[in-house]
């Protein structure tokens, strides 16, 4: 009785009639038995694999299991390295990534899906989860291959009203655009990693190496761009990617730099914009649907990402900062004077010779609070120079007899750095980075309280939902960033607060 006790119990397991122990009982047991030994060596060829870490490892092992179990980690782990599987998601990315999609072009995908009734739950540009989502579902009803990504073949058919240029295959890298030329390069993830981690030890924080180049890098990348007297795109060219992915000499440009190598920023800057004429461009950026986010006069991020957005789909060269021809084109019913060619410096007004500062926000907002030590009420200490700011240069300007124009010169910056026992306008960590960056978002009490709802309806345990961003909200911000291939930091941006939004309803 014992010696048929297994046989039954894998009788029972399967289904098998009381007939088949007569019959084909071996033939069972040989079958499991050889179903187990082939998962086996699946695992175990797939684990040496893993152990070697190499593209030609993870090869062999897709060549002699093309069905197996392990077959999406392999086809992931090449991707990590750099080579991914034609026809994997990985690939099919890449792929999209080269035919340079313009913003009008993603929205006008989002509503033709939408109209056919795949939702996007947004068209806003942004190809989040429920984008792709659509994507996946559109490809699968055309008996296309799933990937979530689309092809030039498809971009015609779904961005209708629109004109698709995808490069050719011969098409030269000076007719790119900064991104296009860099996805060119299929950098690997040990190559992002690298970049990160030079530009950290050099001093321009991504707030992370973890190979994802979100937000914070590409203001890395853009910064040293900027030192080195590069043309500023936080997009890097091959002979930068030499240069990051190794140790790096950092030159930055001399000081009889011409005016024809003047970056955008330098370009923008001797343009001298008044107040007026940014909001006008606010507003004029917000009326043709590139949101700023405000129409205060201060272009930040988002300003300077609806500038960009802009000039892409102008076709012209996508730097975040205006021409002179630009800014007369936006700033409708202002006078726009940018100055002639040879303008002196001796010529700048204050405010230029303020900007050839390139003070950091971190080190304006150590100014503002060096002004408040030596007794001069500049405001909230949050970087931005309003009005309360610039009159509290002027009061401090005129007592120290000087002309009270409300702009620092570098003199006046370490003069005021003395007079407060401070070291001048050292960067101060703690009032930069993410946490400065979502205080700076302004939201209520009402908005936050939201945000923590749509977290939970995402599936991120957000409780109490009081409007106080706990370390549990935290927590679950840096969980739904983490899932959105964002930097992980806990704390919320412009486009993380509307992508949270887009993803539950709006």
């Amino acid at each position: 009785m014992r010696t048929f006790t297994l046989p039954l119990i894998l009788m029972a397991s399967f289904g098998l009639s009381t007939p088949v122990l007569g019959r084909d009982l071996s033939d069972v047991i040989g079958g499991i038995a050889q179903s187990l030994i082939q998962q086996e060596v699946d695992r175990n060829a797939y684990v040496a694999a893993q152990n070697a870490n190499t593209v030609s490892a993870y090869r062999d092992y897709l060549a002699k299991f093309e069905n197996g179990r392990y077959r999406t980690n392999a086809e992931n782990a090449l991707a990590r390295l750099g080579t991914p599987v034609e026809g994997s998601p990985a690939s099919a990315a890449q792929a999209e990534a080269r035919l340079g999609i313009t913003f009008t072009q993603r929205v006008s995908v989002q509503r033709e899906l939408t109209r056919m009734g795949y939702k996007t739950y947004g068209t806003d540009g942004v190809w989040g989860r429920n984008t792709r989502s659509a994507i996946s579902n559109w490809q699968r009803d055309r008996g296309d291959k799933v990937t979530g990504y689309v092809t030039g073949e498809q971009l015609r058919l779904l961005a209708r009203g629109t004109v698709v240029t995808p490069p050719s295959e011969d098409q030269s890298s000076g007719d790119l655009t900064p991104a296009q030329a860099e996805a060119r390069l299929s950098t690997t993830v040990v190559q992002r990693v690298s970049v990160q981690r030079e530009l950290t030890r050099m001093g321009y924080k991504t707030y992370g190496t973890d190979g994802i180049w979100g937000r914070n890098t590409r203001s890395a990348i853009s910064n040293w761009q900027r030192d080195r007297g590069d043309k500023v795109t936080g997009y890097v060219t091959g002979e930068q990617l030499r240069l990051l992915a190794r140790d790096t000499v950092v030159t930055p440009p001399s000081e009889d730099q011409s005016s024809g190598d003047l970056t955008p920023a330098q370009a923008e800057a001797r343009l001298s914009t008044t107040v007026v004429q940014r909001v006008s461009v606010q507003r004029e950026l917000t009326r043709m649907g590139y949101k700023t986010y405000g129409t205060d006069g201060i272009w930040g991020r988002n300003t300077r990402s609806a500038i960009s957005n802009w000039q892409r789909d102008r076709g012209d060269k996508v730097t975040g900062y205006v021409t002179g021809e630009q800014l007369r084109l936006l700033a409708r019913g202002t006078v726009v004077t940018p100055p002639s060619e040879d303008q002196s410096s001796g010529d700048l007004t204050p405010a230029q010779i303020e900007a050839a500062l390139r003070l950091t926000r971190a080190q304006r907002i150590t100014i503002q609070r060096q002004l408040k030590a030596v007794g001069y009420d500049a405001g909230v200490a949050d970087g931005l120079w309003g009005s309360r700011t610039r009159a509290a240069i002027s009061a401090w300007q005129r007592a120290n007899q000087g002309t009270p124009t409300g702009y620092v010169t570098e003199t006046q910056v370490r003069l005021i750095a003395n007079q407060a026992g401070t070291a001048a306008a050292a960067p101060d960590d703690s009032a930069s980075g993410p946490a400065l960056e979502e205080s700076l978002l302004g939201l209520t009490r009402a908005e936050r309280v939201d945000l923590q709802r749509r977290l939970v309806r995402l599936g991120y345990k957000s409780s109490p939902t009081d409007g106080i961003f706990s370390s549990e909200t935290r927590r679950a911000v840096a969980e739904w960033q983490a899932r959105e291939g964002e930097t992980a930091t806990g704390y919320l941006t412009a486009d993380q607060v509307r992508l949270i939004r887009v993803e539950t309803g709006g």
